[in-house]
């Protein structure tokens, strides 16, 4: 679900009125400025749901969950 809020965020909410605000300057090419910008407040959203989730529900887990993994034989992979 964070991964659809995020996209949503990121075309509709951001890139569109950016897009659009850049389109009335005058100058096509500053359209193309909406891109990264809509990607910059992208990965700020995903970091902050990255952060919560973390403190949300990864940093409630018990310690004795995590285990090592240890792998005696190395794996081979058949074509």
């Amino acid at each position: 679900m964070l991964s659809l809020s995020t996209s949503v965020v990121r075309q509709l909410v951001v890139l569109i009125p950016i897009a659009y605000l850049l389109s009335l300057t005058g100058d096509i090419n500053a359209v193309w400025w909406s891109y990264p910008l809509a990607e910059l407040v992208a990965a700020a959203l995903c970091a902050y749901f990255l952060y919560s989730l973390y403190k949300r529900v990864i940093n409630q887990l018990p310690d004795d969950t995590i285990e090592e993994v240890i792998v005696t034989e190395p794996v081979i992979l058949k074509k």
